[in-house]
């Protein structure tokens, strides 16, 4: 079996005709600079632009925490102080509760809305929908791919957009980890999931979704979402019209030292069956951050996986891999040459074709 991992690199390298780290060019024009969408690395995650502004606009109660989060990012690039995971962790770990809870809240919200209007200009006025996830499903078509296992930590769903090329259709919460050969798994949650809160005595928010937000951040300390997710087919932002409810965001924050998944039980299930199979391991754009993640794997990941780590380039690459197998991960471990675009020309389509030649059955 495949396991494929994608981090926010993929996602940030996710259009071969303009690579991550490459500034636009090569004749295109237009108003549209495409890195004014591209989807965002985790520390740029609050850095100004157009998505960001919009949203900030929108929502003046995330606003604050955005520029809160600015500041303190701003001071670490001149005295290396805290990391995006390590700020969250302090406002998680305040001694004040209620703070944490309309903080942490204003910040997914603000993540939540931001990364949609990220993810549909990037694909309505960038790639057209010709992304490198396409592609890549694509090569693990070709090379008779039988059974896989994608864990994405991305938010976005730029990835299921792509999963028609392999015959998977995702129309439901089940429709992620039912598929006979393919499961998908978002540990971290997504932006179209969402915990849906019960109108009773809180019929106030009913209204636009911006006002709705503003209810949510007031309230939060009041509000205990459920355990259960709501799936859209289209992420939804903090309330749903018909039948009206309040949507509490189903993604995790980046938080250092996270211990909690935002998942689906079931999914979580489908990928604990799915680890001891692994035989071949491809990384895309993941650092190997998520400690309670590498915990998993780490106990029945079979010792004999054979990888591929691709990161910005051949030392980025090289120093996740051995975070990974300092965090239990064994196996063989190659770094590959170049980001996620550079990649795909030969080192994952070589890499695929060797490590699963077993052609599905038609």
């Amino acid at each position: 079996m495949l396991m494929v991992i994608l981090g926010a690199g993929a996602s940030y390298d996710s259009y071969g005709s303009w690579p991550g780290g490459a500034r636009a060019g090569g004749g295109r024009s237009g108003p549209i600079d495409p890195d004014d969408y591209r989807p965002p690395l985790t520390r740029d995650l609050f850095a100004e632009g157009p998505a960001v502004n919009a949203t900030t606009l929108a929502i003046p109660e995330c606003a604050h925490w955005v520029g809160y989060m600015r500041r303190l990012l701003q001071e670490r690039g001149e005295r290396q102080v805290e990391s995006v995971e390590e700020i969250l962790a302090n406002l998680a770990g305040s001694p004040d509760p209620n703070l944490s809870k309309r903080a942490a809240l204003a910040i997914s919200l603000f993540m939540q809305r931001m990364l949609t209007e990220c993810q549909n200009a990037w694909t309505s006025t960038v790639t057209a929908n010709v992304t490198n996830y396409g592609t890549l499903l694509a090569d693990i078509a070709v090379a008779g791919v039988a059974e896989a296992c994608f864990v994405s930590f991305n938010y976005d769903t730029l990835f299921e957009q792509a999963l028609p090329t392999i015959g998977v259709t995702i129309d439901s919460l089940e429709s992620y980890v039912t598929h006979p050969a393919y499961k998908v798994v978002k540990p971290h949650g997504s932006l179209n999931w969402a915990h849906e809160l019960s109108p009773q005595g809180i019929t106030e928010f009913f209204g636009p979704p911006a006002d709705a937000a503003r209810w949510l951040i007031a309230h939060a300390p009041e509000v205990n979402p459920p355990p259960d997710f709501k799936y859209f087919p289209t992420p939804r932002f903090a309330v749903s019209p018909s039948p009206a409810a309040g949507l509490w965001p189903a993604i995790a924050l980046p938080v250092a030292r996270k211990a909690d998944f935002e998942c689906p039980k079931p999914h979580l299930d489908a990928l604990d069956a799915c680890v001891p199979k692994v035989s071949k391991l491809l990384t895309i754009g993941w650092r190997g951050a998520e400690q309670h993640f590498l915990t998993r794997l780490a106990g029945k990941l079979p010792r004999t996986v054979s990888a591929l780590v691709v990161g910005r380039d051949r030392k980025d690459a090289g120093e996740i891999a051995v975070t990974l197998n300092g965090a239990g991960l064994a196996g063989r471990f190659q770094s590959a040459n170049g980001g996620f675009t550079e990649s795909l020309r030969k080192e994952i389509p070589t890499f695929l074709a060797e490590q699963l030649p077993t052609r599905v059955g038609r």
